[in-house]
């Protein structure tokens, strides 16, 4: 039997007190019959003081694990969350920042709290002036019977109905898409913060304005008063002042917004971007066209500063710009070659490569889509370190180059000279890669230090296994770090083996640490005839440590030292612990 709903974590919410507790929980829950529980501690609920990282649960159903263990509890713990709804779910989900159960496709949601609906799904505003209606509602078997004297009452729904005076002209109420606005139309906010003023800019004016505001000087109106949120509290006060004279000082705020909305915009915004740029993407689709500097499309030099980075954004991340090249036989769709830029909310398409970064540290991409590329999706090329690529899906690479379609490739092959190798500390995170990504999920060349692939899951649907493409991650750079990542093999015979390391040069695929990760690997065969391992390292050194897989069924721990070469092909393998 497994509880799919228990909060057994010790002291994150209102389940258990103690680790004692936990643990006496833990063991009349397998006396009774109980196999496996799924840990749903609260998240975002209306009373929680604090909010928790996905890695944190994570660690305290390890942690917890582990203690049943050393007591002889056979009890197995999984990760899972009971979320509240709200409007910023679908993002939370979008960015791996909540649980699912036991990392399934199905989330428990809690709609209710303290026996009153909070949420709803559906903002509207209307347009005329209107009688608001109140309805009383007392859910049954819920809020009991209703105590007129004592109890107080919830607000259902609110009706609006037309309302007029002497002389005014007869208008029949609105309706959704009728005169009314969405929460769509209030949601996405695009004002620069602190233009109280709304001319553009953020300066000195805009603080002069917003204090005398605040100490009521007659006459005195500000044109976007929630530019003067600092604290994003919803209050607007002497606070708000101090944030923006911090923040006008600081030199932190974007020095221009540029705002564009075709293909020539976009080229002469990347042309002549500069430090604190911000080039913001009208919904559409820019397709390149005509000559393109060494086969690159969008692309720039320019160079952002760690104050003030350069950023390229979509406008509503709902809609997100496109990218398009004309072809994938060839050409880069965005090519960057300075320093400090983010790169976020856009879709890239139908290029040779995606998105290049050479010779460019301290580069974010964030909550990208790339896709339809004929070899690799992202490269992180030219000696490129410390730059992230975060909460992005890449699929659908290496349609005309198979063995070239990575969707994350970092650094450069041995035999390449024209580019330098030094791409050092960069890091993977969050992110879906495939279906139908050729080759390797994420290529980690030799010459590379400290690469992080995190939290990321892998489809491996479509992979070619060209190019000795047959495993989720390839690592032949030094101190690499590989955790809490999921993988699917799902049929994909291309797949030998979950991961794997190799010295292709002298001193590199070293001392990788490769922890909290899951597989599911279809067969304990390849179609080799040989063990499918979790990590076939020979002659590369790895330290490992919870780790599971599974074959044709549920999750295994693969680190138990007797069973070593059952599932790690690896002759300098430690087992190692957080």
């Amino acid at each position: 039997m497994t509880d799919m709903h228990c909060h057994i974590l010790p002291c994150v919410d209102d389940g258990a007190g103690s680790v004692e507790e936990a643990c006496s929980m833990a063991w009349k829950a397998w006396e009774n019959g109980t196999k496996r529980i799924i840990a749903t501690p609260h998240f975002c609920r209306p009373d929680q003081r604090r909010r928790r990282s996905v890695q944190e649960y994570r660690r305290y159903v390890y942690l917890l694990q582990q203690g049943l263990r050393e007591l002889g509890c056979g009890l197995e713990l999984r990760a899972g969350m009971e979320v509240f709804a709200t409007a910023e779910l679908p993002k939370l989900l979008d960015r791996q920042e909540v649980l699912t159960l036991a990392d399934s496709r199905y989330l428990l949601v809690e709609f209710y709290f303290d026996d009153v609906l909070t949420y709803t799904t559906k903002e509207y505003i209307p347009t005329n002036a209107s009688r608001v209606w109140l309805g009383l509602w007392f859910p049954n078997s819920w809020a009991g019977t209703p105590d007129f004297e004592t109890s107080d009452f919830e607000i259902d729904y609110v009706k609006i109905t037309p309302f007029h005076e002497s002389g005014d002209t007869e208008q029949q109420e609105t309706y959704p898409e009728d005169g009314w606005g969405s929460l769509e139309d209030i949601s996405h906010d695009t004002s620069l913060q602190g233009d109280v003023n709304a001319d553009g800019t953020f300066d000195l004016a805009d603080v002069v304005l917003f204090q005398k505001w605040l100490l009521a000087v007659p006459d005195t109106k500000l044109a976007d008063w929630k530019a003067a949120d600092f604290c994003e509290d919803g209050i607007w006060n002497g606070f708000d002042l101090c944030a923006m004279k911090r923040k006008l000082t600081s030199g932190e705020f974007p020095t221009n917004q540029v705002y564009v909305k075709n293909t020539e915009e976009l080229k002469n915004a990347l042309e002549h971007a500069k430090a604190g740029d911000e080039i913001i993407l009208a919904e559409g689709e820019y397709v390149y066209s005509g000559a393109t500097p060494k086969g690159y499309m969008f692309t720039s030099s320019a160079d952002g500063t760690e104050e003030n980075p350069i950023i390229l954004r979509s406008e509503n991340p709902e809609k997100p710009a496109i990218l398009s090249g004309s072809s994938t036989a060839e050409n880069y769709a965005l090519s960057i070659s300075g320093d400090w830029w983010e790169i976020k909310d856009l879709k890239i398409t139908n290029a040779q490569k995606g998105i290049m970064i050479d010779n460019s540290n301290h580069t974010k991409i964030r909550n990208c889509e790339v896709y339809n590329i004929g070899s690799e999706g992202i490269h992180l090329r030219d000696d490129s370190s410390y730059c992230l690529i975060e909460n992005c899906t890449i699929h659908d690479t290496g349609v005309v180059s198979p063995g070239y379609g990575e969707a994350v490739y970092v650094g450069s092959a041995k035999s390449t000279t024209e580019y330098g190798h030094e791409c050092h500390y960069n890091t993977i995170k969050n992110c879906k890669l495939g279906p139908n990504v050729a080759a390797e999920h994420v290529d980690i060349k030799e010459y590379t230090i400290g690469t992080t692939v995190e939290n990321c899951t892998f489809d491996g649907t479509g992979m070619s296994g060209e190019n000795s493409a047959k495993s989720f991650i390839n690592i032949k750079g030094n101190d690499c770090v590989i955790r809490n990542n999921i993988g699917y093999r799902n049929g994909c015979t291309a797949i030998q083996r979950a991961f794997e390391q190799n010295d292709v040069v002298e001193g590199w695929g070293q001392n990788a640490s490769v922890y909290g990760n899951k597989v599911y690997m279809d067969t304990a065969i390849n179609t080799w005839g040989k063990k499918m391992y979790f990590l076939n390292a020979w002659d590369c050194s790895a330290t490992v440590w919870d780790n599971f897989m599974a074959y044709d069924g549920e999750l295994f721990s693969v680190d138990n030292e007797d069973d070593h070469w059952n599932y790690y092909n690896c002759n300098l393998l430690t087992y190692g612990s957080n």
